[in-house]
């Protein structure tokens, strides 16, 4: 079995959107559930939504392919980076993995697809971003073990 170092995190969630938030969220017990805004009245509860203030320092031509799970998967890639300390280009990218979790990320594309394949009979459907999947390239590593885990 091969060592492997965590050199850097990162977090974008409802629970906080930095690490140091999302931990004390944690240990202080502090919900990160509300009300579904779209659906009031109805208890359906959903992750309490995220602001677009974190993707403010992402290149715009870079978010074009990205739903908004993207962008999070994007930015936490970043903090990550960020808190490890490294900067791209690596000197040797094929040595270095993004290992991200995303828990139900990407639905909205995933329904607007599912939309235009049944309910319009559309035979172009495009995911615009499963969302860890597309955080690795785009902050470099080429390591053929870098992969996105998805959690729930």
């Amino acid at each position: 079995m091969r060592r492997v170092v965590v050199s850097g995190l990162g977090v974008v969630s409802s629970a906080g959107t930095s690490v140091e938030a999302f931990w004390a969220n944690l240990v202080a017990g502090t919900g990160a559930f509300a009300e579904a805004a779209s659906s009031p009245g109805t208890g359906i509860r959903v992750g309490a939504v995220i602001g677009d203030d974190h993707a403010r320092d992402l290149p715009l031509p870079s978010l074009a392919p990205l739903d908004r799970s993207g962008v999070f998967a994007v930015a936490a890639a970043g903090q990550a980076l960020a808190d490890a300390g490294l900067t791209t280009p690596f000197a040797r990218p094929e040595r270095v993995a993004v290992i991200l979790g995303c828990g139900g990320g990407g639905l909205s594309s995933m329904d607007e697809q599912f939309r235009r394949l049944y309910a319009e009979k559309s035979a172009r459907t495009r995911s615009r971003s499963p969302a860890p999947w597309r955080a690795a390239p785009r902050v470099g590593p080429r390591s053929p073990s870098a992969r996105a885990v998805p959690v729930s």
